[in-house]
């Protein structure tokens, strides 16, 4: 018998050598991709999410709208939302004609006109989203450039419906975080209620 290396049959399996594990430059590399690919999502995933709450808030201000209508026709008297700026904001609540003149400042003043609703900021319910105009937005109506007040439903600062269901006309402006601007707009001879998107790279207002 001679003595050496061991006779390996056709049928053997042989043994493969170890598999040789991950090193730390390689954990390196694939941990930095994740990164540059994280950081180049992050400004689109926060825009997006972004849209999504100044588009939410556009609908939740329309329906407080809607709802402010029904009021009155419900309640056959005038009701109107009051915009207040309060601090860097602006608040809104609904009151109710008290005395059969519509709904006015020196009457909510007195508490003649009551009011029906609790004050309210979008901020409450949309974090980042505020009444404003962003800058580079153009006017629905001219296309020319806008800013300034965007709650532009006269100088009362009130948006009325009356018990037949028609409105002060006016539009409010609302944007979020990071640019996206929403409009709400009040039709007064009807009382419809549309929602704007201002729409950048075509500089136009569409429906959402």
């Amino acid at each position: 018998m001679t003595l050496g290396a061991p006779d390996v049959g056709a049928g053997a399996t042989r043994v493969r050598p170890p598999h040789r594990g991950t090193t730390l430059v390689e954990v390196l590399i694939v941990l930095t991709a994740m990164i540059v690919v994280g950081a180049m999502a992050a400004p689109t995933l926060g825009g997006r999410r972004d849209d999504l709450a100044t588009a939410g808030a556009a609908r939740h201000l329309a329906t407080q709208l809607q709802h402010g209508r029904m009021d009155a026709i419900r309640r056959a008297t005038h009701v109107a939302y009051r915009f207040q700026v309060v601090g860097a904001g602006i608040r809104y609540a609904l009151f109710a004609d008290g005395n059969g003149n519509g709904v006015r400042t020196v009457d909510i003043g007195h508490g003649v006109d009551a009011q029906v609703s609790a004050w309210e900021s979008l901020s409450d319910h949309f974090a980042g989203v505020t009444f404003s105009i962003a800058p580079g937005v153009m006017d629905i109506d001219s296309g020319s450039p806008i800013a300034g007040d965007p709650v532009r439903v006269g100088g009362s600062g009130l948006l009325s419906f009356s018990p037949t269901g028609t409105a002060t006309s006016g539009t409010l402006y609302l944007s979020g975080r990071t640019g996206q601007q929403y409009a709400v707009r009040v039709l007064g001879a009807t009382g419809r209620i549309r929602i704007l998107r201002f729409v950048r790279g075509e500089n136009q207002w569409t429906s959402p």
